[in-house]
Protein backbone atom coordinates (compact mmCIF):
# COMPACT_ATOMS: atom_id res chain seq x y z
CA UNK A 1 0.00 0.00 0.00
CA UNK A 2 1.09 3.32 -0.96
CA UNK A 3 1.46 5.29 2.21
CA UNK A 4 1.31 8.86 0.43
CA UNK A 5 -2.15 8.08 -0.05
CA UNK A 6 -2.68 6.08 2.36
CA UNK A 7 -2.13 9.45 4.46
CA UNK A 8 -3.98 11.55 1.94
CA UNK A 9 -6.78 9.57 2.12
CA UNK A 10 -6.74 9.59 6.41
CA UNK A 11 -6.37 13.59 5.70
CA UNK A 12 -9.55 13.54 3.83
CA UNK A 13 -11.50 11.07 6.20
CA UNK A 14 -11.36 13.68 8.26
CA UNK A 15 -12.70 16.18 6.30
CA UNK A 16 -15.87 16.96 9.11
CA UNK A 17 -13.11 17.18 11.96
CA UNK A 18 -12.27 20.68 10.27
CA UNK A 19 -15.55 22.07 9.09
CA UNK A 20 -17.03 21.44 12.84
CA UNK A 21 -13.66 23.13 14.55
CA UNK A 22 -14.36 26.26 12.09
CA UNK A 23 -17.65 26.01 12.24
CA UNK A 24 -17.35 26.94 16.06
CA UNK A 25 -14.60 28.85 15.70
CA UNK A 26 -17.02 31.20 13.73
CA UNK A 27 -19.84 30.52 15.97
CA UNK A 28 -17.56 31.71 19.34
CA UNK A 29 -16.39 34.55 17.19
CA UNK A 30 -12.65 33.46 18.53
CA UNK A 31 -11.02 35.77 15.47
CA UNK A 32 -12.87 39.05 16.29
CA UNK A 33 -11.55 37.87 19.90
CA UNK A 34 -7.98 37.74 18.45
CA UNK A 35 -7.87 40.92 15.41
CA UNK A 36 -6.29 43.19 18.29
CA UNK A 37 -3.54 40.91 19.80
CA UNK A 38 -3.12 37.42 21.31
CA UNK A 39 -4.75 35.78 23.98
CA UNK A 40 -4.32 32.98 25.99
CA UNK A 41 -7.40 30.07 25.90
CA UNK A 42 -8.18 31.53 29.26
CA UNK A 43 -8.77 34.71 28.10
CA UNK A 44 -10.90 33.58 25.14
CA UNK A 45 -12.72 31.25 27.15
CA UNK A 46 -13.58 34.02 29.66
CA UNK A 47 -14.87 36.10 26.58
CA UNK A 48 -17.05 32.74 24.96
CA UNK A 49 -18.74 31.04 28.07
CA UNK A 50 -16.60 28.35 27.24
CA UNK A 51 -14.81 25.88 29.11
CA UNK A 52 -10.99 26.69 28.91
CA UNK A 53 -9.56 23.10 28.83
CA UNK A 54 -11.97 22.04 25.80
CA UNK A 55 -11.97 25.80 24.55
CA UNK A 56 -8.03 25.22 24.46
CA UNK A 57 -8.13 21.99 22.79
CA UNK A 58 -10.16 22.96 19.91
CA UNK A 59 -7.75 25.92 19.92
CA UNK A 60 -4.71 23.83 18.99
CA UNK A 61 -6.67 21.69 16.63
CA UNK A 62 -7.31 24.61 14.67
CA UNK A 63 -3.59 26.03 14.99
CA UNK A 64 -2.23 22.41 13.59
CA UNK A 65 -4.53 23.16 10.46
CA UNK A 66 -3.11 26.53 10.05
CA UNK A 67 -6.23 28.61 11.65
CA UNK A 68 -4.68 30.62 14.59
CA UNK A 69 -1.12 30.29 15.75
CA UNK A 70 0.42 29.25 19.38
CA UNK A 71 2.88 31.65 20.63
CA UNK A 72 4.14 31.23 24.00
CA UNK A 73 0.72 29.99 25.73
CA UNK A 74 -1.35 32.76 23.46
CA UNK A 75 -3.25 32.28 19.95
CA UNK A 76 -2.96 34.49 16.94
CA UNK A 77 -4.58 35.06 14.09
CA UNK A 78 -3.46 33.48 10.72
CA UNK A 79 -4.03 34.83 7.25
CA UNK A 80 -6.43 32.06 7.29
CA UNK A 81 -7.93 32.62 10.47
CA UNK A 82 -8.42 36.35 9.34
CA UNK A 83 -10.79 35.39 6.58
CA UNK A 84 -13.54 34.68 9.51
CA UNK A 85 -13.26 38.48 9.97
CA UNK A 86 -15.29 38.27 6.72
CA UNK A 87 -19.18 37.85 7.21
CA UNK A 88 -19.45 36.02 4.32
CA UNK A 89 -17.24 33.54 5.26
CA UNK A 90 -18.37 33.46 9.20
CA UNK A 91 -21.93 32.95 7.55
CA UNK A 92 -20.65 29.95 5.42
CA UNK A 93 -18.79 28.20 8.39
CA UNK A 94 -21.98 28.56 10.27
CA UNK A 95 -23.99 27.20 7.51
CA UNK A 96 -21.76 24.25 6.61
CA UNK A 97 -21.15 23.55 10.59
CA UNK A 98 -25.26 23.56 11.07
CA UNK A 99 -27.49 22.76 8.99
CA UNK A 100 -25.57 21.82 6.36
CA UNK A 101 -23.53 19.33 8.22
CA UNK A 102 -26.80 17.45 9.94
CA UNK A 103 -28.35 17.08 5.94
CA UNK A 104 -24.82 15.69 4.21
CA UNK A 105 -25.29 12.97 7.06
CA UNK A 106 -28.05 11.63 5.47
CA UNK A 107 -26.00 11.71 2.36
CA UNK A 108 -26.40 7.05 2.06
CA UNK A 109 -30.02 7.61 2.64
CA UNK A 110 -29.86 10.32 -0.54
CA UNK A 111 -27.97 8.07 -2.94
CA UNK A 112 -29.99 4.98 -1.70
CA UNK A 113 -33.66 6.53 -1.99
CA UNK A 114 -32.96 9.55 -4.30
CA UNK A 115 -34.45 12.01 -2.02
CA UNK A 116 -32.98 15.00 0.36
CA UNK A 117 -30.92 14.20 2.83
CA UNK A 118 -32.13 18.08 3.82
CA UNK A 119 -36.09 16.98 4.11
CA UNK A 120 -35.24 13.84 5.54
CA UNK A 121 -33.19 15.83 8.68
CA UNK A 122 -35.89 19.12 8.83
CA UNK A 123 -39.07 18.09 7.33
CA UNK A 124 -39.46 19.67 4.25
CA UNK A 125 -37.59 21.79 1.20
CA UNK A 126 -34.57 24.36 1.94
CA UNK A 127 -36.32 27.14 1.11
CA UNK A 128 -39.73 26.53 3.02
CA UNK A 129 -37.12 25.75 6.17
CA UNK A 130 -35.62 29.06 5.12
CA UNK A 131 -38.90 30.78 5.11
CA UNK A 132 -40.02 29.23 8.32
CA UNK A 133 -36.53 29.87 9.92
CA UNK A 134 -35.59 33.74 8.58
CA UNK A 135 -32.17 33.55 10.97
CA UNK A 136 -30.94 30.67 9.65
CA UNK A 137 -31.78 31.67 5.97
CA UNK A 138 -29.84 34.90 6.25
CA UNK A 139 -27.19 33.02 7.22
CA UNK A 140 -27.42 31.04 3.75
CA UNK A 141 -28.12 34.08 2.33
CA UNK A 142 -24.71 35.89 3.61
CA UNK A 143 -22.85 33.02 3.15
CA UNK A 144 -24.40 33.24 -1.14
CA UNK A 145 -23.53 36.58 -0.92
CA UNK A 146 -19.66 35.56 -0.41
CA UNK A 147 -19.76 32.81 -3.26
CA UNK A 148 -21.35 34.65 -5.52
CA UNK A 149 -20.53 38.19 -5.01
CA UNK A 150 -17.39 38.67 -5.55
CA UNK A 151 -17.64 38.30 -9.07
CA UNK A 152 -20.21 41.54 -9.51
CA UNK A 153 -16.59 44.10 -9.63
CA UNK A 154 -15.01 42.09 -12.51
CA UNK A 155 -18.15 42.26 -14.70
CA UNK A 156 -18.94 45.60 -13.94
CA UNK A 157 -15.30 46.17 -14.90
CA UNK A 158 -15.64 44.19 -18.32
CA UNK A 159 -18.58 45.64 -19.78
CA UNK A 160 -19.86 48.55 -21.06
CA UNK A 161 -23.32 49.28 -19.38
CA UNK A 162 -23.47 52.96 -20.79
CA UNK A 163 -26.69 54.06 -22.78
CA UNK A 164 -28.72 51.41 -20.60
CA UNK A 165 -30.80 52.59 -18.34
CA UNK A 166 -32.29 49.57 -16.61
CA UNK A 167 -30.82 46.05 -16.38
CA UNK A 168 -32.92 43.29 -15.18
CA UNK A 169 -31.99 39.20 -14.83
Amino acid sequence: MNDNLHDQLARLLSGYWYTQTIYVAAKLGLAELLKDGPRSAQELAEATETNPQALYRLLRALASIGVFAEEQGRFILTPLAECLLDPSIKAMATMRGESQYRAWGELLYSVQSGRSGFEKVYGKPVFDFFSENPETGKVFDHAMTGVHGRETEAMLEAYDFTGIGTLAT
